[in-house]
């Protein structure tokens, strides 16, 4: 499963893609490390929840992360991990196909509030379900079908997911931070847990 598009970043734009994949991947280590947790608790849920926490507004974030790059990191500060997953039931490729999901997930919505965004503001839909509307009649009309039946799927709330990271970017570029429900939770459980060794 890839989180790619076919737009790929210029050559100018190659060392700040790297630069941001890097800052995600240590962002990512730190938070774990900073939980205290030990090599069988980097579970997919703990994964997406330190992706989460390195979510900065930026276009192209979700798309861009090097889930390899991640993965080397994490192995590098737990190098039993995989090991340790595998005598707990789960193994390393379950999580990481769970963690590689809700990447697309999170890049699909993403990419959809970036052509949003491409639309005047008083174009722009301001409610989820104005939003899966306008998802649904672009999808249907480039043609892509795959996606548009991906967008359909209720439990997806791609309307909403859209639309609140639509408004992520648009705060982003008025100098405002909106923190997500999923970087709220993950800041406010780090926090928690670093509460607990104090």
């Amino acid at each position: 499963m890839s989180t790619k598009d076919n737009s790929s970043p210029s050559s100018l734009d190659s060392a700040a893609v790297a630069n941001v994949r890097n800052e995600v991947a240590d962002t990512v280590v730190a938070f774990l490390v900073d939980c205290r947790l030990k090599d069988q608790d980097l579970t997919a849920g703990i994964l997406e929840m330190a992706l989460e926490y390195a979510y900065k507004p930026h276009p192209r974030f979700w798309r861009d992360i090097d889930l390899a790059a991640v993965v080397e990191a994490i192995s590098l500060q737990y190098p039993n991990w995989r090991c340790a997953l595998a005598t707990g039931g789960n193994t390393a490729e379950e999580v990481l196909y769970e963690v590689d999901l809700a990447l697309f997930c999170n890049g699909f919505f993403e990419a959809m509030a970036e052509k949003m965004m491409e639309l005047p503001k008083s174009a722009r839909p301001r409610t989820g379900v104005a939003t899966l509307q306008w998802i649904c009649a672009e999808l249907d009309r480039n043609g892509q079908v795959a996606e548009l039946l991906l967008a359909q799927m209720p439990e997806v709330q791609c309307g909403k997911h859209a639309l609140l990271l639509m408004t992520c970017l648009e705060q982003a570029e008025l100098g405002h931070e909106m923190v997500l429900l999923g970087t709220q939770t993950a800041r406010c459980y780090r926090q928690a847990r670093m509460d607990d060794v104090a």
